[in-house]
């Protein structure tokens, strides 16, 4: 079987499964120094995972387009950029396109981009006394967040603590 494939192309597609193409996603890390050469099916599948981290674990301003029929949250109606401007409703903004690169490339290497953990290892020594403890985290993509941060509800990006 095929990869399902459907780039968001602001008309609020049913079926769209990514926000940003193939050439776009290589075209963003070419413009910083990284090529791919990945076969399209996988890259694909790296937007797709990318797209449903970004539509599941982050909470916009305004409301869908068509709420009733596209499959995910963008386009938008009430968003406004950096410059306070309204951004139209048919669409997709380029910070989100430059956020779902961003997290494609870390489904390169982590599939499930929700289960990934940082467990870091901390000590503490007060005197003869040591404590070594295991610091557990979801980790938050920083860089997708900053690309997202106008359009993101009160802050409300990846916040969770385990």
């Amino acid at each position: 079987m095929a990869v399902e494939f459907v780039p968001e192309t602001g008309a609020g597609l049913a079926t769209a499964t990514s926000y940003v193409t193939i050439a776009e996603f290589k075209q963003y890390w070419e413009n910083r120094g990284v090529s791919f050469t990945a076969l399209d099916p996988v890259i694909q599948t790296w937007l797709n995972i990318g797209t449903d981290y970004i539509d599941n674990y982050y909470k916009f301003w305004g409301v869908p387009t068509l709420p009733e029929t596209q499959a995910l949250q963008f386009p938008r109606i009430g968003l406004r950029d950096s410059k306070n401007i309204i951004i139209d409703s048919d669409v997709i903004p380029t910070e989100l396109k430059n956020a779902l690169c961003v997290m494609a490339r870390e489904a390169k290497t982590t599939l499930d981009l929700s289960s990934k953990v940082d467990t870091g290892i901390a000590s503490k020594s007060i005197g003869p006394v040591s404590v070594t403890y295991r610091n557990s985290y979801k980790v938050d993509y920083k860089n997708a967040t900053a690309y997202l941060k106008i359009f993101i509800k009160n802050g409300a990006g990846l916040q969770v603590v385990s």
